[in-house]
């Protein structure tokens, strides 16, 4: 599944939602200007990819089933 959204909330809040709604991410990478978090929990990877678009953030959630 793939949710993506814009927001003009700073990156540190969104860290911060995903952080208290999550936990701690199990990787952070930041290349091209792009943030990906990676969480995992039971079966299910989620990625949440934050980057800057103009005046706004672009935050892209990706779930993926693991097999």
């Amino acid at each position: 599944a793939v949710l993506n959204y814009f927001t003009s909330a700073p990156e540190k809040q969104i860290i911060d939602f995903y952080q208290e709604h999550f936990g701690e991410s199990t990787s952070k990478e930041r290349k091209r200007g792009r943030l990906t978090l990676t969480y995992q929990k039971e079966k299910q990877t989620m990625r949440v990819v934050v980057s800057q678009q103009n005046n706004k953030r672009q935050v892209d959630v990706i779930v993926e089933q693991i097999n």
